[in-house]
């Protein structure tokens, strides 16, 4: 019986769990930024990507 009520929570919570994922709502490609702070954003992702290949570099030096 106490397992039958355990498995009916679990499976309302993960039935809830898929709803409020679905029904999420979606972020604008934009987040409606300002010039000067898409200007902001533009840099720190450039400056991610130039890390980033930074690390593979070094990487691809260690395996030769």
């Amino acid at each position: 019986m106490i397992w039958e009520i355990i498995v009916a929570i679990y499976v309302l919570g993960v039935i809830w769990l898929v709803w409020e994922a679905m029904n999420a709502p979606v972020m604008p490609d934009d987040y409606d930024l300002s010039i000067e702070e898409e200007d902001i954003l533009k840099d720190i992702q450039s400056r991610n990507d130039n890390e980033r290949d930074n690390r593979n570099n070094r990487s691809d030096r260690g395996t030769s």
